[in-house]
């Protein structure tokens, strides 16, 4: 689900969990806190400036059990092939209320030996393809297989440091994500998550060349 009052040209709805971060970014760089002047969607006040960046960072919360994240994953790699190098997209996994936290932390795990991206995707496939309990063990074992990450990796799962690293996660994506999927441009701009209104934020914010 898309968060309401996506901010035009000429108008805005400010999301107040997020005005704070935005504000300190603005006094940090020694501008002026104020609106962004970009094209696009996007919400959250921001002192960024058009065409001044070689690198953006790109923050997606997601939820594995979440449709609308499902369908954004084939976005992720779309804008990386798009950008390459200049753009960082971190995916970022939050474990919904009433859940086990279990595929968060498997998804924690798998970013630690580099296979985050395969991980993200089978986790996904499991749940809305194969229809399979992903808070059980005995699914995360099968897609530890899937993945290449090794079994003896699993016995983390539940262990005091990753639960806790991923309390972390969650109260950090919380302060973006109103749902999910949220993407968060630069910590600043809360864009609309859909590729094209990511691209059109990106495509601002880069320098020429």
């Amino acid at each position: 689900m898309t968060p309401a009052g996506w901010r035009g040209r000429n108008k805005t709805r400010l999301l107040l969990p997020v005005i704070a971060i935005a504000v300190l970014a603005g006094c940090s760089g020694g501008g002026h806190p104020g609106l962004a002047v970009l094209p696009g969607e996007y919400a959250v006040v921001s002192t960024l400036l058009p065409h001044t960046m070689e690198r953006v960072s790109v923050r997606v919360a997601i939820n594995f059990r979440c449709p609308g994240c499902y369908k954004f994953e084939s976005g992720i790699q779309a804008l990386r092939n798009r950008y390459g190098s200049r753009v960082d997209i971190d995916p970022i996994a939050i474990a919904p209320e009433g859940t086990s936290g279990l595929p968060e932390q498997f998804y924690l795990l798998a970013k630690r030996a580099g296979k985050a991206d395969l991980a993200r995707s089978a986790l996904y496939r499991a749940h809305f393809e194969q229809k399979l309990d992903i808070d059980q063990p005995a699914t995360l074992a099968r897609i530890a297989g899937e993945v290449g990450l090794p079994t003896s990796a699993l016995a983390g799962l539940g262990r005091q440091d990753l639960v806790q690293e991923q309390q972390r996660v969650n109260a950090a994506a919380r302060v973006y994500a109103m749902d999910t999927p949220g993407v968060l441009v630069e910590r600043q701009l809360l864009v609309k998550p859909d590729p094209a209104a990511v691209a059109v934020i990106v495509d601002e914010l880069l320098t020429r060349r």
